[in-house]
């Protein structure tokens, strides 16, 4: 059995729980699981590998989650690594709105290339943001919603395979 971190950035909770549900399904695989929030990550000696996800707001992932990829995540591919990112953008699941939202994701690929990647469509609730933003999402006339599909989203072939990588570690990425 292996130990892989799944740490996440996240604002309004939706992306926890996607992190929770992924915990859950590396669980069931028989991995040992840590979950926690990104900035509370101190240490990856332990891991043999991670899953890290944030948020997509207004066409970017959280700085906290981009910092931590590039000060942490080794670009050697020594630990496999894994993305996920949870966006509204998804809410309609068509290649365009994919491969946008793949695009907020080059910079970070870019310093370490992953064995996958997770889309995920996310939750926009404004009574769980703060004012500021909540005015924001009032001018943009943006919908409110929670477009995760649990059923679709979340089984092994959620991720998808970014290249075949074969691992000394015992893991080689959500499948």
């Amino acid at each position: 059995m292996s130990r892989v971190l799944v740490a996440y950035a996240t604002r309004a909770g939706a992306t926890a729980e996607v992190a929770s549900a992924i915990a859950e399904v590396l669980r069931a695989a028989h991995h040992e699981v840590d979950l926690a929030p990104i900035t509370e990550v101190r240490d990856l000696a332990d891991y043999a590998g991670l899953v890290l996800g944030s948020a997509i707001n207004a066409g970017k992932g959280f700085a906290s989650f981009q910092t931590f990829v590039t000060r942490h995540v080794p670009g050697s591919g020594a630990v496999p690594v894994a993305y996920f990112v949870v966006c509204a953008t998804l809410a309609q699941h068509t290649a365009a709105n994919r491969a946008s939202v793949l695009a907020y994701l080059d910079p970070i690929v870019a310093l370490n290339e992953p064995a996958s990647i997770g889309l995920f469509a996310g939750r926009v609730e404004a009574r769980r943001l703060n004012l500021l933003l909540r005015a924001v999402l009032r001018e943009m006339k943006a919908p409110e919603g929670d477009w995760r599909d649990w059923a679709a989203d979340l089984p092994a072939a959620m991720f998808h395979r970014t290249r075949d990588r074969a691992s000394s570690s015992g893991w080689d990425g959500p499948r």
